[in-house]
């Protein structure tokens, strides 16, 4: 028997947790005339597997996890031989953190600011990937491994970026062509060269 936190263990009620989150603005970028902060669209939730099932036909639990975009107005992207490169970027926390380093407002004034802010105003699309370290989320309190976020984390994440920048980008379909960048460490890193 674990001692895990009730919201742990009790059945999804319908809320997510990260609709209780706030994801500060990005301050303007310095050539934006109207200085208009950027902020940060509605956090999307993806569902994955806790685990591999044990055998054929047990049940599946799921999980919550939870994309932040942080959008440019127009996207960029470069075709090279058949593969499209979107200059659009996920960002991964490592292990028992959650994404809001990337994107601390102290840090802004210093230098480019934090990194969130430097990669938007050179340009970046940026996503924030809460994945299941994140203690933002109460799958954070379930026992899981990197293989775990490697085989359903990640591809879910990436997934979901490429067909939303394909479809911005005006060429849904071509999801199999796209390919976006990572920014990761610690626990992330090694789950994203698995």
């Amino acid at each position: 028997h674990y001692d895990l936190p009730m919201s742990a263990i009790a059945k999804p009620n319908g809320h997510f947790e990260l609709d209780k989150v706030i994801y500060p603005a990005l301050p303007p970028h310095p050539d934006d005339k109207q200085r208009q902060p950027i902020a940060a669209n509605k956090p999307v939730m993806l569902e994955v597997p806790l685990s591999w099932p044990k055998s054929a036909g047990d049940d599946v639990e799921m999980i919550r996890l939870g994309l932040v975009s942080y959008p440019q107005k127009q996207l960029h992207s470069v075709e090279e031989g058949g593969i499209r490169r979107v200059k659009s970027i996920v960002l991964l926390n490592g292990f028992d953190l959650s994404t809001k380093p990337f994107v601390a407002e102290e840090l802004n004034g210093i230098g480019g600011g934090n990194l969130a802010t430097q990669l938007h105003h050179a340009g970046w699309d940026v996503w924030l990937f809460e994945y299941r370290p994140s203690p933002l989320l109460d799958a954070s309190a379930r026992f899981s491994n990197m293989d775990d976020i490697a085989a359903f984390d990640i591809p879910v994440a990436v997934r979901h970026i490429i067909k939303t920048v394909s479809g911005e980008l005006g060429k849904p379909g071509l999801e199999d062509k796209t390919q976006i960048f990572a920014f990761t460490h610690c626990v992330g890193s090694a789950s994203m060269a698995m």
